[in-house]
């Protein structure tokens, strides 16, 4: 494994660094390939939408909608040798890290220098729902796993390896590990799958749970260190039994509509057709400097709630958000068009929100550990980049699809060369009137 290098923070949360110290104590892509030819080109030139071009974006030269985040891990490190400034209010210095570490100076491992506030442990045992008791042989041994099987899961779902005889596992981690033994054991599911799931649970559990943290750091804003603590376990004991339960109720839900939605989707050489859209925020690079961060964090808000509701009022999917864009699918292009014009028009009917623009492609995706890959996640993402704001683009495959439905106007545009396709012939989509 490769050295990690510390990275200074100031000034950590009172409620999550105790949290950091620690480490993690629970077990717990990108798009499709380019392609130089395709069905939207020909050899017509032209830029009819060149100011598209020019809108400035937040994640400046996406690579396909690259997948962003992983599992927050931290521990404290070294305090600075530089005296601090005078006063009681000086920051302290903590670095990302791995969860279950130590910091390691000079080769060998070191004492925590963070001073926990009072009732830190209190607080880890109510959010884990368990002490930290077991080492990691102590765990494989209970759950009855190789050791060697127990460390794979384990970074599967995201977490660095913890060092021998660290007490790092609780009683609950044992009973998880045994499930997934139970799950092997079954022949339903092989170690390698098992490690897929592993990897995807621990991915999207992650992001949860940094949502989650928010109940906690909510209840505990504008308070000491020591008091924090004390009033987020309380908060931790009342609220976390109930997000659990939610949890596996929504878990359960998502899980019967994708198992629809497999079962219904067209499909074409063994992958499901879908449309495919993209839709972002204009200027977002500029709204971001000028935007406070309270202000940014509802701006994002509005256009993440919003375009997510439009989505599933429709039955799509959002597969992901990419910061200032939001990538979904449908299984019908007239459901997804639905979703592109409302989100773009809603933005220009209200002056306090930014423009957005869209891009809309169909045709056969691969859908793997529930992200999206192939030529028309491409074709959307070169599309969106195209637009105008306040505009929609569609390729050819949708368009001939469109252009049945009444609802809506299709117009051609000239072809232009983008990255990864020698000509995209966009079409201008809006209702008709």
């Amino acid at each position: 494994m490769g050295v990690r290098r510390p990275l200074t923070l100031r000034c950590p949360d009172p409620v999550v660094g105790p949290l950091l110290r620690g480490g993690a104590g629970g077990l717990a892509g990108a798009a499709g390939v380019d392609a130089d030819a395709g069905q939207d080109r020909d050899d017509t030139t032209g830029d009819a939408l060149q100011g598209g071009r020019q809108a400035r974006r937040f994640h400046g030269r996406r690579q396909d909608h690259t997948q962003r985040g992983g599992p927050a891990q931290a521990e404290v490190g070294q305090l600075s040798s530089a005296e601090p400034p005078p006063g009681p209010s000086h920051a302290r210095t903590v670095r990302p890290a791995l969860p279950g570490r130590t910091p390691v100076q000079g080769g060998r491992r070191q004492a925590r220098p963070y001073a926990a506030p009072v009732g830190a442990d209190e607080l880890e045992t109510a959010v884990l729902g368990a002490a930290r008791e077991l080492d990691r042989d102590e765990v494989a041994a209970l759950a009855g796993v190789p050791e060697e099987q127990a460390r794979a899961i384990w970074s599967a779902m995201g977490f660095a390896e913890v060092p021998a005889g660290e007490r790092a596992f609780t009683r609950r981690d044992a009973e998880a590990l045994q499930l997934t033994a139970a799950l092997r054991d079954s022949g339903v599911l092989d170690l390698d799958t098992l490690l897929v799931l592993a990897r995807t649970t621990g991915q999207a559990m992650s992001r949860l749970a940094e949502s989650q943290v928010g109940v906690l750091r909510v209840a505990a804003s504008d308070l000491e260190p020591d008091e924090a603590v004390r009033v987020a376990t309380a908060a931790a004991a009342e609220v976390l039994p109930g997000l659990e339960r939610l949890v596996v109720n929504v878990w359960r839900r998502q899980l019967a509509a994708a198992v629809t939605r497999s079962l219904t989707a067209a499909r074409h050489e063994g992958l499901p057709v879908l449309a495919v859209g993209f839709v972002d925020l204009v200027g977002f690079t500029r709204t971001s400097r000028e935007f406070g961060a309270a202000d940014l964090e509802r701006l994002l808000e509005h256009f993440e709630r919003d375009t997510s509701l439009r989505v599933a009022a429709v039955g799509g999917r959002v597969v992901k958000t990419l910061g200032d864009a939001v990538l979904w699918v449908c299984d019908d292009a007239s459901a997804a068009a639905e979703v592109a014009v409302d989100t773009v028009q809603a933005h220009a009917d209200d002056p306090d929100q930014p423009d957005v623009r869209a891009g809309l492609a169909l045709g056969p995706v691969l859908v793997r550990l529930g992200d999206v890959f192939g030529q028309p996640v491409n074709l959307a993402s070169r599309l969106t980049d195209e637009a105008r704001p306040g505009t929609v683009l569609v390729d050819l495959g949708a368009a001939e699809v469109l252009g049945h439905d009444p609802r809506w106007q299709l117009q051609r545009l000239h072809s232009r060369p983008v990255r990864g396709y020698r000509s995209l012939r966009p079409h201008l989509l809006r209702r008709a009137t």
